[in-house]
């Protein structure tokens, strides 16, 4: 019998982060990340894809991921390059993509595997996906498509799982790890994710029915833009294009600078900071609201746990820090890569359900 290797994908808006779970010599569940060896980035798009593939295609080149970036900066023509983003799975989702997109997909796993995974002949590759922005029932028809694709792919799939149960799941086998003791306190799991924030209580180690949900980085990124696209740049760029220069910048963010570039315009970063202080603002918001219910209905939390990429946003992290009222918070390890280690963990668990261990 081969091996199998357990894999999560984690789809954003414009990245695509990937964990492999495995049992380690401690029988307890650990995760290999999966980053582009030897892969050497402009500086300056170094803070974006430090720990995530492009989710791109080149249709002129016929190149996915790294191999496509050098073309995009020199032309963001949107016939030209292909996303695999929440629209692209709506495609799927609704029956509106063709069988050349699909062969598209099957073709991006592929590149998935030989340039970061690396797979033996005799190896199964057990996969479950992370797509941000779907609803249950775009989910059902995309795991069925892409179980149509596992020949193709060579990928065994096992599932498209929400959001919230790959956080839970990422930080159910953490928990032994960071001796977090979620089942003995009531936590708030806070993900600061690209397209939306995740605020989720687990009370001893169940879920509590409050999760509430709050703007992600990609709001922030969007005001970015919005400003930017309005101070006369000499370059003609779409929206999209922007956003993705915004959230270079947001990725790379250091208070300590003095101004934030976008594409050609140059922000001082005190004006920044005033163009997301609302979103900034509305995310720790939220999290205070939460905790003040909670503490109203007599489930007060003992500590705010943190993952996500905006963990790396000094403004965000702060904002946060101010709003939780004195209860300990905490960041958790490899923050932008919790959704792909919990639908990892889910892989491993579909095929090991009678094996208990954390």
């Amino acid at each position: 019998m081969g091996i199998e290797r357990y894999l999560g994908f984690h789809f954003t808006e414009t990245c695509i982060y990937i964990a492999e779970a495995y049992v380690g010599r401690d029988k307890h569940l650990h995760w290999d990340v999966m980053e582009q060896a030897n892969y050497e980035l402009e500086p300056e798009w170094l803070a974006l894809y430090k720990d995530a593939i492009p989710n791109l295609y080149d249709t002129e080149k016929k190149v996915f991921g790294f191999a496509a970036l050098p073309s995009i900066w020199r032309d963001f023509s949107y016939n030209r390059f292909l996303r695999f983003n929440s629209r692209f799975f709506e495609k799927i989702a609704q029956r509106k993509s063709s069988d050349d997109d699909q062969q598209k997909l099957a073709n991006l796993f592929r590149y998935c595997q030989s340039s970061h995974i690396r797979p033996q002949p005799d190896e199964t590759l057990v996969a479950t996906l992370v797509v941000e922005q779907l609803s249950s029932e775009d989910r059902t028809a995309i795991e069925q498509t892409l179980k149509q694709l596992s020949k193709k792919a060579k990928l065994e799939f096992i599932d498209v799982t929400e959001p919230e149960e790959a956080c839970l799941r990422y930080l159910w086998y953490e928990d032994v790890h960071q001796q977090l003791e979620v089942e003995h306190k009531m936590v708030v799991l806070v993900h600061l994710g690209y397209s939306r924030t995740f605020m989720i209580p687990w009370d001893h180690g169940k879920l509590n029915d409050q999760t509430t949900m709050a703007p992600g980085m990609l709001e922030i990124d969007r005001a970015v833009a919005m400003h930017a696209g309005r101070t006369g740049m000499s370059k003609t760029v779409g929206q999209d294009e922007l956003l993705l220069y915004a959230q270079r910048a947001r990725r790379g963010f250091d208070p300590d600078q003095n101004s934030v570039k976008i594409l050609d315009a140059e922000l001082e970063t005190p004006i920044y900071l005033n163009i997301i202080q609302e979103q900034v603002t509305e995310i720790s918001r939220r999290l205070e609201r939460l905790l003040r219910n909670l503490k109203h209905w007599s489930r007060p939390v003992d500590e705010v746990l943190l993952a996500g990429e905006g963990i790396e946003f000094a403004p965000v992290r702060d904002a946060l820090q101010s709003a939780s009222q004195g209860i300990p918070m905490r960041f958790l390890p490899q923050p932008t890569y919790a959704m792909a280690r919990g639908a990892a963990s889910k892989s491993w668990k579909a095929r090991n359900r009678d094996v208990e261990l954390r």
